[in-house]
């Protein structure tokens, strides 16, 4: 967690303005979340997206507008050495956020909260989880709902039409 009036510069140290392209709510202003840059050990502007110069670094913006997390993606996460998660209060963040400084745009469903930290916690519980060591058995992240089941695995079998159809389970079997 980052106190983000650390990176203000005016003395009531405010982080949040109104939106300039309108609407009712407030926004996270730009400034104080592009100085999350110092915590990756380089300036403003050194990159196009200071995420994208370390393949091993992922600055994730919760955004409804964001694609759809999924294990796909948690699993993709778990290979990153480490995330930073910028999340919104009420209308969300100034685009400049979004262009600038986050290596991607995130969601979790189509629905409205107060901000993104509930889906932050989301990502990171999935995500930890698929970590060596964070469960006590490895196989317990390999053969459950939507993993990858290997080629050996028995499939079920239907019969429609005349023909036969394999029919791939998303999730784990009744406990």
């Amino acid at each position: 967690m980052q106190d983000l009036r650390q990176f203000t510069k005016d003395r009531h140290r405010t982080v949040d303005d109104r939106p300039f392209g309108g609407g009712e709510g407030m926004v996270l202003k730009p400034e104080p979340l592009l100085g999350v840059e110092s915590l990756l050990g380089h300036g403003v502007g050194d990159a196009s997206k200071p995420g994208a110069a370390d393949p091993k670094t992922a600055i994730v913006l919760m955004s409804a507008a964001g694609k759809l997390f999924n294990q796909e993606t948690a699993r993709r996460y778990a290979q990153l050495e480490r995330m930073i998660f910028i999340c919104g209060r009420y209308e969300g963040v100034d685009e400049r956020v979004a262009e600038y400084l986050a290596t991607e745009e995130l969601s979790i469903g189509d629905f409205v909260l107060s901000g993104g930290e509930l889906p932050a916690l989301l990502v990171i519980d999935a995500v930890t989880r698929l970590l060596p060591g964070a469960l006590g058995n490895e196989a317990s992240s390999q053969n459950e709902s939507f993993s990858e089941l290997p080629s050996a695995a028995p499939s079920l079998r239907a019969k429609s039409c005349n023909r036969e159809f394999r029919i791939i389970t998303l999730l784990d079997f009744p406990h």
